[in-house]
Parts: C-alpha cells; sequence; structure tokens
C-alpha cells in the first residue's frame, strides 16, 4: 500500500470515530434532557408561571372536574387546564419543532394505579393525535398536547387499561370525553 492509500484510510479511519463519538454524545445528550424533571420538554407548571413567563395565551374550563374509572372506585380530578406558546428550543427538542402551541393539563389527582391514558380529539373526527398520552414530570400529575390550533372548545378522550388482565393497555377502552372550553 503506497503512502498516498495509507494517509486515506488513516483520514477515513478519523473521520469514523469522530462521527462515531458525535453520535455517542448527541445520543447521551438527548437521553439526557429526555429524562429531565420537565419531561421531554418544557412547559409551565402553572397558569400563573405562564403568565409570569408571558407564554400563557388562554385557559379552558372543563365540562366537569371529575370523571371516575369504569368501576367507580376511583377518579381522577382536574386542576388546571390552559395553552401556552411553545418556547421550547426546537434544535434542544425537535419533537416540538413544528408546533406554536402547548394544552396543558393538570390534575388534582390520578387514580392510584396508574389506570387512564389520555387522547386529544382533533377538530377532524377522523384525527386522533398523542394516543395513550400519559406522563407525570418534575412529580406534577399532568399530560400536554402539542398543539397549532387555538380552539374555543377541545375533547380528550379518557383510555383506561383493564387492571386485572395480562394485556392491560391491548384491552384498553375509552371511558369517557372530557370537553373543555375557552374561559376567557
Amino acid at each position: 500500500m503506497n503512502r498516498r492509500k495509507k494517509n486515506i484510510l488513516i483520514i477515513a479511519i478519523i473521520l469514523a470515530t469522530v462521527f462515531a463519538s458525535i453520535k455517542l454524545i448527541a445520543d447521551r445528550t438527548s437521553n439526557v434532557l429526555m429524562d429531565k424533571p420537565s419531561g421531554a420538554y418544557h412547559s409551565s407548571t402553572s397558569i400563573r408561571e405562564a403568565k409570569k413567563e408571558k407564554i400563557w395565551l388562554k385557559t379552558y374550563r372543563p365540562n366537569r372536574k371529575v370523571h371516575y374509572s369504569s368501576d367507580k372506585k376511583d377518579s381522577i380530578e382536574l386542576e388546571e387546564i390552559w395553552i401556552e406558546k411553545n418556547k421550547n428550543d426546537k434544535r434542544l427538542f425537535p419533537v416540538t419543532a413544528n408546533y406554536e402551541n402547548i394544552l396543558c393539563v393538570h390534575f388534582k389527582r390520578l387514580t392510584n394505579n396508574n389506570l387512564h391514558k389520555f387522547r386529544l380529539i382533533e377538530t377532524d373526527p377522523l384525527e386522533l393525535s398523542e394516543i395513550g398520552k400519559a406522563e407525570h414530570p418534575d412529580g406534577i400529575d399532568r399530560v400536554r398536547f402539542l398543539i397549532n390550533e387555538v380552539q374555543d372548545t377541545i375533547r380528550i378522550e379518557i383510555l383506561e387499561r383493564n387492571p386485572t388482565d395480562s394485556l392491560a393497555w391491548t384491552t384498553e377502552k375509552t371511558i369517557d370525553t372530557i370537553t373543555i372550553t375557552k374561559k376567557n
């Protein structure tokens, strides 16, 4: 092998090592960001905080504050619901890049055994988004939906898993719908 081919091989190995290192660092950074206390992306923890940060857009009122499990033995209770501007850095949180706003639904109480997930019903009745959304970042009981359109009325399905079935979420069912309307 002549000297030029050796140099090209060495440069190729160095470049491959650099790219592999960058990929490894990016993956680890991404994992750290995903595990950070505020979840996979940031949103306010209250209406007051959203207003203080000047990102609050609308407050919503639910059709009722308490929704029961299908056996009526457990319940969830809504506390605050609002929409705020999405101020996440699109480079750090690429999942939020195409969305202008975040719908924040905070609960006063959720079921003890994590029976429920939530799904945003889009205005087009054939579309459902964020299937099975459930998250509790930083210890706050909440779900968040990335949205673009600020509507006067929004509907969210409550999904319940089978608590005794080993298949759990594969036998989920819709047990209720939370309808929220613009308060202000």
